[in-house]
């Protein structure tokens, strides 16, 4: 945090960032002040402000450095212009003003007038002099309440030390009539270190120490036992005040004259421009003067002021304040400059109760402060015990105490809000305030600052989920996501949060699942430009949901901000219908076959809900036999689980690798007969059996037997060659469409001779096998004649049997005889 103090109270500014506000349009004020003109000759020359006709508009408002350097070279040249117009005539002490469009400048009354005439100046005004207008103070606005909350200002500042820049303007540089004070070799202006360090010409030159103790002292080992607002002790003073020997009802003190107020202005504008070194964020302003403005002379005031509301514009469009007292004459109705300016924050005074006694009640606004609808915020001002120069403390009364309080809570609002535009924090602190009414004539209510309330007040989470929508259904694994930031992130920095954890909670009520964080974030431009900064475009997060039961969950995602790395927002997708997503695949045997015992049954098992692992225990096989029928199913057993399938893990990820299973049925397992085949896989997410695997089958058992001749006997041809033949896995008729007979003389030489025999008679009664197997099987038996052998041989009569199931010759019997 980053702060401005002047030595005598001319400025102190706190915590900065840019904040695009409306555009200003630039004042017409009058040609000549009454007045001026009569001075302008009796004195030889006054110092004056005067605008000159170019296109402004607030630098912060600008789209971009390049539109900015062109105002400005604009800005220039219409001031060349005007100082061109000027030559001849008696002009000293010119000082640009090089951001905004006016220039200070000691003319006599020929140069007045010669302005006057030009259509190149928009407005000319006296340089005019303005005056300088805790340990109960703070409690009071409830600052203390803030540092309790860790919000001290701390974030706004990259530099070590009190002072982290100074800077002095005096004496109207030169055009005045008093004498600069500026340290070093030039008086009237001075940006080296010391500059803003209190002078020594006048006896108290304490006013500007004790202001910044109010906005930003910091307590120590056996001080006074209390610190400033933003108690970071970070400031940079800068001195815009004159001495004038006499200049106070003849008695020595020191005056500001607005050119060198203007200066100052300029100069934080400038040190706000330094990227990630001066984070400003208001300047205070305890000062003012005559002439007074009341409420309906506001448009007035600023037009003769223009040349100061421009440079507070000019810092209003970057997102600082410019915090002036409303004044100590005791007006009820009216203010001084320049905190009557519209676009400046006017602060009032109330008691703090230090000491109040009779016409200073505690709490009430003090009987010195200007009151008008003019003033926006009311902050101590009576009785102010703070530092004073040489490492002492003092009390001091006067509206100059009430701006530095307000100073101060800005720094605190930027650190809460770093993006935060002026109008923000003054809505937040005008609508938390505690109201305090005028008990003079005039009855304005104002607020009285509460630090606390508007830290509160001020949102700085923002999160949403974009997907899942309430009330939809998603399959394990899904997707939930969106973005988070927290706009209390230090500039230039990133979106503020850190870290996404995800929790299920069942809608229906019960305990909460935690599924796990997101540390990594996503490119979201769409939110850094709607947020205003880049450092908020990496603000996306992604979670894949995996791990839970089937049913209906709120997810709620809660975000961590780096802030006080607390969870401060959370988002909730409600009501997600969540089912799991097991997948599997039956591999062999393939549907549709046939198939005989001993056969492997295998494949692949996965839950891509699962957190880790395959999400699947075990495998269990059914058989159904006869599918559709009703027929009970037959276990078939239990598969091995966990063997490696490498192109699993390639498609889903490598913690489904070992996924694969296998189960082998052995002859007796399953009858022969259609069977669909169904593998049932266990879900470790669910805890219970999913949705299974199939393959509809056949299991073919073909069966046939040579009943005569028998084996090595002598048969005389011919002969019957008798049997039966069968396919189990039929269910109606025997199963065997065919059989072939093949027969081979000699069967143990080396070349036997092979003959085609015919095929036998089939459909014969077989009341024997139909008794064994089944009724459909009684007309399986073969009958045939065989002849035609040459005697003295051995033969090997080969059976063959056509399955109608498995569409081959899948059966073959033999048997050897010899012929004699």
């Amino acid at each position: 945090m980053t702060r401005v103090v002047p030595a005598l109270g001319a400025a102190i500014l706190a915590a900065a960032f840019v904040s695009v506000q409306p555009g200003v349009r630039a004042q017409q004020g009058p040609r000549i002040p009454a007045g001026l003109l009569a001075r302008a000759q009796s004195e030889g020359g006054v110092p004056v402000i005067v605008g000159v006709r170019a296109g402004f508009t607030p630098e912060g408002n600008l789209a971009s450095t390049a539109e900015a350097a062109d105002q400005r070279a604009g800005i220039a040249l219409a001031r060349a212009r005007v100082l061109d117009q000027l030559n001849g005539f008696v002009v000293s002490n010119v000082r640009p003003f090089e951001t905004i469009p006016f220039f200070a400048a000691k003319m006599d009354e020929a140069a007045l007038r010669q302005l006057e005439a030009s259509p190149d100046v928009t407005s000319i005004a006296e340089d005019k002099l303005r005056a300088p207008a805790l340990n109960l103070s703070v409690p009071m606005i409830h600052a203390d309440a803030a540092h309790t909350a860790n919000y001290h200002g701390f974030l706004w500042t990259v530099l070590v030390g009190a002072v982290i820049s100074e800077a002095c303007y005096s004496n109207a540089g030169g055009a005045g009539t008093g004498t600069a004070i500026c340290p070093g070799l030039t008086p009237t202006s001075s940006t080296a270190a010391g500059a803003g360090a209190p002078c020594t010409v006048v006896t108290n030159c304490s006013h500007g120490t004790h202001v910044a103790g109010i906005s930003s002292g910091l307590d120590y080992p056996g001080g006074p036992g209390f610190d400033g607002v933003a108690n970071l002790d970070r400031t940079i003073p800068i001195q815009v005040f004159t001495y004038f020997p006499t200049g106070c009802s003849g008695a020595p003190c020191v005056l500001s004259y607005d050119s060198d107020q203007m200066l100052g202005l300029q100069r934080v504008f400038a040190l706000s421009s330094t990227p990630g070194v001066f984070h400003i964020a208001s300047v205070n302003m305890s000062l003012g003067g005559p002439p007074f403005y009341t409420d309906a002379d506001q448009a007035a005031c600023d037009s003769d002021n223009a040349g100061v509301k421009a440079a507070i514009d000019q810092l209003r469009s970057v997102g600082i304040a410019t915090v002036i007292a409303s004044g100590n004459e005791a007006l009820t109705g009216a203010m001084d400059a320049p905190g009557c300016i519209s676009t400046a924050v006017a602060v009032g005074s109330v008691n703090t109760g230090a000491g109040d006694t009779g016409s200073f009640p505690t709490g009430q606004v003090s009987s010195f402060s200007n009151s008008t609808g003019m003033v926006d915020l009311l902050a101590p001002g009576y009785l102010i015990n703070s530092s004073v120069p040489g490492g002492l403390f003092g009390t001091k009364a006067g509206t100059s105490m009430a701006p530095p309080h307000v100073a101060g809570a800005w720094a605190v609002m930027k650190q809460r809000k770093p993006l935060a535009s002026v109008t923000e924090i003054l809505n937040a602190l005008t609508s938390t305030g505690t109201p305090i009414s005028d008990g003079r004539p005039s009855g304005y209510t104002k607020p009285l600052i509460n630090v606390m309330n508007a830290i509160d007040a001020v949102a700085v989470d923002f999160m949403n989920i974009e997907t899942p929508a309430p009330a939809t259904t998603r399959v394990q694994p899904f997707s939930i996501a969106g973005w988070a930031l927290n706009m209390s992130a230090p500039l230039n920095t990133n979106s503020g949060v850190d870290r996404i954890d995800v929790w299920a909670t069942p809608s229906g009520g019960g305990a909460s699942t935690f599924l796990g964080s997101v540390t990594s974030f996503g490119a979201r431009p769409d939110v850094g430009t709607f947020f205003g900064a880049a450092q908020f475009t990496n603000s996306g997060w992604n979670f894949t949901v995996r791990g839970l039961r089937q049913g209906t969950y709120n997810l709620t995602a809660y975000a961590r901000n780096i802030f006080n790395a607390t969870f401060s927002q959370a988002a909730v997708a409600s009501n997600i219908n969540v089912l799991d997503d097991p997948l599997m695949s039956l591999d062999a045997p393939a549907t549709a076959s046939i198939i005989m015992e001993p056969f492997g049954l295998g494949g692949w098992a996965i839950d891509r809900a699962a957190a880790a692992g395959t999400g699947v225990d075990t495998i269990h096989v059914y058989a159904y036999p006869n599918p559709g029928s009703g027929t009970p199913p037959i276990f078939a057993g239990v598969a091995g689980y966990g063997g490696s399938r490498p192109d699993v893990g390639a498609a889903f990820g490598a913690q489904f690798t070992n996924s694969g299973f296998n189960l082998t049925l052995i002859p007796g397992n399953l009858p022969p007969g259609p069977y669909l085949l169904v593998a049932y896989p266990h879900s470790t997410v669910m805890g219970a059996f999913t949705t299974p695997a199939t393959a509809s089958v056949t299991v073919s058992e073909p069966n046939l037997s040579i009943d005569t001749p028998g084996n090595l006997t002598h048969p005389t041809q011919p002969f019957p060659l008798a049997g039966w033949s069968i396919d189990r896995g039929a269910l109606t008729g025997t199963g065997i469409d065919r059989i072939d007979v093949w027969v081979y003389q000699d069967p143990a030489s080396p070349s036997p001779a092979t003959a085609y025999l015919g095929n036998p008679v089939m459909g014969i009664a077989r009341p024997d096998v139909g008794a064994a197997f089944g009724s459909h099987f009684t007309n399986s038996g073969y009958s045939m004649q065989v002849n035609g052998l040459v005697n003295g041989h051995t033969y090997r009569l080969v059976v063959y049997g056509h399955s109608v199931i498995t569409g081959t010759f899948a059966i073959v019997r033999t048997v050897d005889v010899i012929v004699p």
